[in-house]
C-alpha cells in the first residue's frame, strides 16, 4: 500500500498587514518554529469546521466568518500534507497561549518581514496569501 496524502487546516487572520503565528512548542512537528494555527481535520468533519475547531482550540478565538484562500499541492518535507487556508475576517476573541506543550506564543508579525524559521506547512499558504494566489502547485 501507498503513502497517504493528509489534509491539513489553517487559519490566516490579518490584522494591519500583520499575520498570526504561533511558535511551535515542544511536543509539536517542527518545534521552535512559527507557524498558522491549524491542524488536521478530523473523520466526519469538514473543513470550515475543522480549521473553526483548531483556531479555538489553539488560540481561544472564535471564528465568525471565514473564506476560503488557499490550497496547496502536498509535498514530501510537509509529511505528505496538502494545506487548505482559510481567511478568517471575523472573529472574537483574543490570542492565548492554550496549548503550551505545542505553542509558546502568539504574535502579529509583518508580512513583509516574517521570521526565516516559518513552519514548513505555513510555507507555502503564507506565500499563497501574500503573493494573492489561490493554489500553489507543488514545483
Amino acid at each position: 500500500m501507498g503513502a497517504f496524502i493528509r489534509v491539513g487546516v489553517q487559519a490566516i487572520i490579518l490584522s494591519e498587514s500583520k499575520i498570526l503565528l504561533g511558535l511551535r512548542g515542544k511536543k509539536a512537528f517542527k518545534p521552535g518554529t512559527w507557524g498558522l494555527p491549524g491542524g488536521h481535520v478530523e473523520l466526519d468533519e469538514g473543513l470550515r469546521e475543522a480549521v473553526a475547531r483548531e483556531l479555538k482550540e489553539e488560540t481561544g478565538i472564535v471564528a465568525k466568518k471565514m473564506q476560503l484562500a488557499c490550497v496547496t499541492d502536498p509535498r514530501r518535507d510537509t509529511n505528505h500534507h496538502m494545506q487548505v487556508g482559510f481567511l478568517v475576517s471575523e472573529h472574537s476573541g483574543e490570542p492565548k497561549v492554550i496549548e503550551p506543550d505545542y505553542c509558546d506564543a502568539w504574535e502579529f508579525m509583518p508580512l513583509d518581514d516574517l521570521p526565516a524559521n516559518l513552519f514548513i506547512g505555513s510555507v507555502d499558504v503564507i506565500r499563497s496569501v501574500r503573493d494573492e494566489v489561490s493554489y500553489l502547485k507543488n514545483d
